[in-house]
């Protein structure tokens, strides 16, 4: 009997604490998400290793770019007056010029920053978005994410292309010389939806930058956090998968 209470007990506390972790990172998230300012201008060119020494992935994922013959679209660097903000982008180009490709790399919060994207727009405007690695989340609506969890290049070229057959149809092409001011316009088009919405605010009249209500930090907060954690359960296969350039 006391055997089967202290079994009770140990499972009792241990879903408690459990419970209360995921409480503690979900309301840290929120309560981020509430307090975070997004400009919508903040990328210049630069070298990479002015944000942080290139890691293996950054420089495995741009060879890997180079190896497809993309075009390379230049290096950007985070211009936000904060240490915890040392990105950088490496951008390719499709021969088409219908697929804009990231490469991220520096550090967020002193934490690697490891994701590649692929983005292709829709003359109506819609993203599609593929990508290896959780955590972005969209609530304005005009993102149709999918990830390919840990994928090499190759795979997401692969899925991304798939992604584009199934759409059927016509794309916005991207410019070589003006690749990140349209990434940047693509994000003033997703604060504008979600403004519209009432799930984020501008902060000053010339609409340089902006903040989720908290409504918005709260669906953000789900969406990144919750349903992540959902997606990626659905991919956990792939967790044992080395990232590139480990």
């Amino acid at each position: 009997m006391k055997d089967l209470l202290w079994y009770v007990a140990v499972h009792y506390w241990f879903w408690i604490l459990l419970v209360a972790l995921f409480l503690f990172f979900f309301v840290s998230i929120f309560l981020t998400a509430c307090w975070e300012k997004h400009p919508l201008r903040q990328y210049q060119p630069g070298a990479p290793a002015d944000a942080a020494p290139p890691s293996g992935y950054f420089s495995a994922m741009n060879e890997a770019a180079a190896r497809h013959n993309l075009q390379h679209c230049g290096n950007y660097l985070q211009t936000r007056n904060s240490s915890l903000y040392k990105c950088c982008i490496s951008l390719w180009l499709t021969a088409d010029q219908f697929t804009l490709i990231q490469v991220w790399g520096g550090k967020l919060a002193k934490i690697d920053y490891k994701r590649t994207l692929f983005i292709s727009v829709t003359d109506d405007g819609r993203e599609i978005v593929t990508m290896d690695e959780f955590g972005i989340s969209d609530i304005s609506g005009i993102r149709a994410i999918d990830v390919v969890y840990r994928a090499s290049f190759e795979e997401l070229v692969a899925r991304h292309a798939g992604r584009l057959a199934e759409a059927a149809e016509s794309l916005k092409p991207f410019s070589p010389t003006r690749a990140m001011d349209q990434y940047e316009d693509l994000g003033k088009a997703r604060a504008e939806r979600m403004v519209a919405l009432g799930l984020a605010k501008f902060l000053d009249r010339q609409e340089s930058a902006w903040r989720y209500t908290v409504k918005g930090a709260f669906m953000a907060a789900y969406e990144g956090y919750v349903m992540g954690l959902q997606k990626a359960q659905q991919q956990k296969a792939r967790a044992h998968i080395k990232r590139p350039g480990s």
